[in-house]
């Protein structure tokens, strides 16, 4: 049997509770995005991702994909998942291309999206212009299959952890400058789509 180039595919949300029904949708969606859903849960691995279509289901953020479980061939299967994108620690960081900025702590994570973060409050600059300039390049870390993009970290060291405490006022969101100032984050993650 070969791969199919579409996959019927039954989606339900994982947000339904135990008296909180949702809708089941039925739908056929293109076999490569169901390996990316895979991927992003169980990684590249051709064993692991053939396992999982065999079972016939994988959960993606809030969502339940199921369909009739088959047994792949391993060689397709590894071609396939071959042209998926791949950790790549040669990429150089590219602050134009970044989208989101995660800080994380050992008892909170909090993401900032560049459009919040480009927000200029009236006269100042914005605080995605004043924190970034500001920052040393952070380390590969590797590709996100379910974000479709590359993440880097870079450590808060004190000249960074003062230079965000600095920026932070010039958030529109007070609550996010009251964190960002606040909090003893120790690591800043940037998710940057390939």
């Amino acid at each position: 049997m070969s791969l199919p180039a579409n996959i019927r595919v039954k989606i339900s949300s994982e947000a339904a509770g135990y008296v909180a029904l949702t809708p089941v949708v039925v739908q056929e969606i293109p076999f490569t995005s169901l390996l990316e859903y895979i991927a992003a849960a169980a990684g590249p691995d051709t064993a692991a991702v053939a396992s999982m279509l065999e079972r016939g289901v994988v959960v993606s953020g809030a969502s339940r994909f199921r369909w009739e479980g088959f047994a792949a061939p391993h060689d397709e299967l590894a071609a396939l998942l071959a042209t998926l994108p791949k950790d790549d620690p040669s990429r150089a960081f590219d602050p134009e291309r970044c989208l989101r900025l995660a800080f994380v702590s050992q008892t909170r994570r909090f993401d900032l999206s560049r459009t919040l973060a480009t927000r200029n409050r009236l006269f100042r600059k914005s605080f995605w212009d004043t924190f970034f300039p500001s920052l040393p390049a952070p380390d590969y870390v590797c590709y996100l299959h379910g974000e479709r993009a590359d993440l880097y970290r870079l450590t808060l060291t004190p000249p960074v952890a003062e230079s965000l405490r600095q920026s932070a006022p010039l958030l529109t969101d007070r609550g996010a400058v009251r964190l960002l100032a606040s909090h003893p984050f120790l690591k800043v993650e940037f998710i940057v789509p390939r």
